[in-house]
């Protein structure tokens, strides 16, 4: 599908579990990268609203009391939407942690979520996925 671009986010998440439906985002962090270069950072622990389990406190080392008193994701997630807006988007398992951005968009109604990104699966050009007009299918 083309070459990798040297301008895009790098994003990675942290989560309460693994299903998007019924999980919270606990963590975003993204790295806004122009012309090969990081230029921006975003960062931001998000209170999940709900008990992060002993298993998920160890594999990410977030606790209940890490996120108390961060920001809930409706908060959080206009920000970082407008921090990626006009960027591809590029992770180590950029589909999974775009299930969870997605869900939490629609669940808050923040239409405006990744209208038409580029997503990249790690730097392969052969795993990029297109995501065209996500608003349209709200």
């Amino acid at each position: 599908m083309g070459t990798v671009p040297n301008t895009y986010v790098v994003v990675d998440l942290e989560n309460t579990g693994l299903q998007p439906a019924r999980d919270r985002i606990l963590e975003i962090g993204a790295w806004k990268v122009v012309d090969g270069k990081i230029t921006e950072k975003f960062w931001e622990y998000v209170n999940p609203q709900m008990d992060i389990s002993e298993r998920i406190q160890e594999l990410t080392g977030i606790s209940n009391e890490t996120v108390k008193d961060a920001r809930v994701i409706s908060e959080v997630l206009p920000e970082f939407v407008a921090f990626c807006e006009g960027f591809d988007l590029l992770g180590h398992n950029i589909l999974f942690d775009y299930s969870f951005l997605k869900q939490q968009a629609v669940q808050f109604r923040i239409i405006s979520l990744i209208r038409n990104f580029m997503i990249w699966q790690s730097m392969l050009p052969e795993k990029c996925v297109k995501v065209q007009h996500f608003q349209q299918s709200l």
